[in-house]
């Protein structure tokens, strides 16, 4: 319960500050890029960048999770083989 109370604190004084930064700094700023320029208040190319990192990031990560989805699925089918010719081994034997 304190941990939400916390989060949801932090939330908003970012949230507020965030704001504070919108409202002080709505002027107009030239971005060059490579082909052209653009004119976007401060704050609208901070959230422009902030949305390309956390795509970025969440694109990473996701290659991340399939790898080790794969590589449970493989230790999954490997674990299966074994139980098998561990059942098999115990029948041999007259265990089973």
């Amino acid at each position: 319960m304190l941990k939400k109370i916390l989060f949801i604190l932090l939330s908003l004084v970012l949230l507020l500050v965030g704001v504070l930064v919108a409202i002080n700094n709505g002027g107009a700023v030239q971005f060059d890029y490579y082909y052209s320029s653009i004119s976007l208040p401060l704050i609208a190319l901070l959230f422009i960048a902030m949305a390309m990192g956390a795509l970025l990031s969440i694109g990473l990560c996701s290659i991340w999770v399939f790898k080790q989805h794969r590589q449970l699925k493989r230790s999954e089918r490997s674990k299966a083989l074994v139980q098998k010719e561990l059942d098999n081994l115990r029948k041999l034997r007259g265990e089973g």
